[in-house]
């Protein structure tokens, strides 16, 4: 088989026993360098404000900031300034995908790019759950329903009530509820932004 740019030659196939042998000395390397690790981790002295304080030059208030709680305290801290990023980032990665998507009937989805889960909870356990306001659904409820009545309004453009009353698609409160839903719907994008 040949290329207008060269000759292309054909690989040698690689012996089964070479390709054994390297992983088996991948995996004794690793066995050592794991055993060697253990061994270093036994002898090493873990270092205290008490093994700090043989130097007499060093103030109390830097022991204090290299003990153990201290740097259990900024391991702490740092994950919980982590979990913030991710959540605005994943925030921030949801406007965009909001953004991309817009109107159109297909959407393409960025959950797999999400730095957090969707299920992980940020907020502590002691706290009390959000209770959401009653008045919001509200709103929408009565949207819904306005959704309803909107949508049983025939072709033709009227309805007439059980009491003999008749409503038009050009009723003025309808009409007005729909606008007003219209807007709902903009502002909370908006907002989402």
């Amino acid at each position: 088989m040949s290329s207008p740019w060269a000759k292309i030659e054909k690989l040698e196939p690689v012996n089964l026993e070479d390709i054994m042998s390297e992983e088996v000395a991948r995996d004794l390397q690793a066995k050592e360098e794991k055993h060697y690790m253990d061994i270093i981790g036994k002898n090493k002295e873990p270092v205290t404000a008490g093994s700090a304080a043989v130097v007499e030059d060093i103030p109390d208030e830097v022991l204090k900031a290299i003990s153990g709680d201290e740097l259990e305290n900024d391991t702490l801290i740092a994950q919980m300034l982590q979990m913030q990023f991710d959540k605005e980032y994943d925030e921030e990665l949801k406007r965009t995908e909001l953004k991309f998507n817009g109107a159109s009937k297909v959407s393409i989805s960025y959950d797999k790019y999400r730095r957090a889960p969707l299920n992980y909870d940020f907020e502590s356990d002691d706290e009390e759950e959000e209770i959401p306001d009653i008045r919001d659904r509200k709103n929408w409820d009565r949207f819904d329903v306005l959704k309803k009545e909107i949508a049983s309004i025939p072709y033709c453009g009227y309805r007439r009530q059980n009491d003999g009353n008749m409503i038009t698609k050009h009723d003025v409160v309808l009409n007005g509820r729909k606008k007003r839903l219209q807007t709902l719907i903009i502002s909370s994008r908006i907002s989402n932004w």
